[in-house]
This record gives C-alpha cells, sequence and structure tokens, in this order.
C-alpha cells in the first residue's frame, strides 16, 4: 500500500511540475497580440452567479445536516470484509488530532464564496 501510495504521490508532482509555464514573457505577447483582458470581472454576471451559488450551498447544508442521523446499531453491524479490498485499509484508521484539522480547514474555507 506505501508503494502505491508512493507512486501516485510521485504521478501527481510530476504532473505538477510539467505543468508550470516557465516563459511568462510570451504570455504579455500573447494578450498584447490579441488585444483582449482575461481577467476583467463582469460584475452584472459574476455577482448574480456567486449568490446563486452560495444560496445553494447554504440550502444544501441545512438538508444535509438537518436529516436524521444513522442508528449506531446499523454502523456496528458493518462488516470491513464486505468492503471493496482498496478501501479495507482506512476501516481502522482514525484520529482525532486529524479530525480536529480537517474540520478547522473545511470551516475554515466553508465562507469562501462570500469573499
Amino acid at each position: 500500500m506505501k508503494i502505491c501510495s508512493l507512486f501516485y504521490i510521485s504521478i501527481f508532482s510530476t504532473s505538477l511540475s510539467f505543468a508550470q509555464q516557465t516563459d511568462s514573457i510570451m504570455v504579455r505577447r500573447i494578450v498584447k497580440l490579441n488585444h483582449q483582458v482575461f481577467n476583467k470581472m463582469k460584475y452584472g454576471l459574476d455577482i448574480p452567479i456567486a449568490g446563486v451559488g452560495t444560496a445553494w450551498t447554504l440550502y444544501a447544508f441545512t438538508k444535509i445536516y438537518g436529516g436524521d442521523k444513522t442508528p449506531q446499531s446499523d454502523i456496528l453491524a458493518l462488516n470491513r470484509d464486505d468492503l471493496h479490498s482498496i478501501n479495507r485499509s482506512t476501516t481502522n484508521n482514525f484520529s482525532e488530532k486529524a479530525k480536529a484539522a480537517s474540520d478547522k480547514l473545511f470551516y475554515g474555507v466553508m465562507h469562501a464564496p462570500l469573499l
């Protein structure tokens, strides 16, 4: 499993390094030749889209967190052998420290559509 993880990490990191642009002068020339501005905001279009997206997100959170909780008996009845083999290694993997860090990150970026 460690070898597979190392393989995927190496493939991901090399794909990022090959995707980097090394010549920023070429981008300036392209923009200059085409006489176009690429990062100009269209407030009449962008603000309504962001507002609808934010409203939908807030509505969806009420549906997700307002639902019924899964009974503990259903959770305890789950069998590790019923999972696909690639997912079995994650079943006994729980850390309060990792959960707290994940929650901080999640709740920290949840308001990003409002910015």
